[in-house]
């Protein structure tokens, strides 16, 4: 009993490890931890990254309606859209939150670990967009919308930084305005 108990650990690290040693490139779509998405960031040694929804909002939509656009959630990281996610989230607190920022609430439905890019993530992105189109077309996704929001906030302007993913550029648009939403996630 002992040696079927030390044969089967074994076999489960063997194979714990095998799960772990896959190593992604820029361009391959990721269907682990419950997320499925196309990896555009990664680590040198492939382990490690950031994956964008293949996923995409309906149609356009605003990152908030004009009764709140005066309100600023102090999301200033160019390159932590997580951080900015995450302070994002006193919104729920609100009664209708969904209908006073729909952006915010697309990307909810998506469940936990994925976040809205903030512009520095938004332009990692869009310079690897060609790849991740490919790779979402092949899959028989929507393309990346060529206006996507950020999470980063344009301080004391009631604007928001949205990319263009067609021109890797990036734009400062008001929060009533209208583009599309994609998040991302690590792994």
């Amino acid at each position: 009993m002992r040696r079927i108990l030390t044969l089967y650990f074994a076999l489960f690290a063997a194979l714990s490890v095998a799960a772990q040693s896959r190593a992604y490139k820029i361009g391959d779509l990721y269907t682990e931890e419950g997320k499925r998405g196309v990896v555009f960031e990664v680590s040198n040694d492939g382990q490690h990254g950031k994956i964008v929804s293949v996923e995409q909002s309906h149609d356009w939509v605003k990152w908030c309606t004009r009764e709140v656009r005066d309100k600023e959630f102090d999301m200033m990281s160019d390159n932590d859209g997580l951080a900015n996610t995450l302070k994002m989230r006193a919104v729920e607190t609100l009664e209708e939150w969904q209908k006073y920022y729909p952006a915010y609430a697309w990307f909810r439905t998506l469940g936990e670990g994925w976040y809205i890019p903030a512009v520095e993530e938004a332009r990692a992105l869009a310079a690897v967009a060609e790849k991740v189109n490919a790779t979402l077309e092949q899959h028989g996704y929507k393309r990346l919308y060529y206006h996507l929001w950020t999470s980063t906030e344009i301080e004391g302007k009631q604007q928001i930084w949205m990319i263009d993913t067609e021109y890797n550029a990036t734009y400062m648009s008001g929060k009533s305005s209208m583009c599309c939403v994609r998040a991302i996630a690590q792994f």
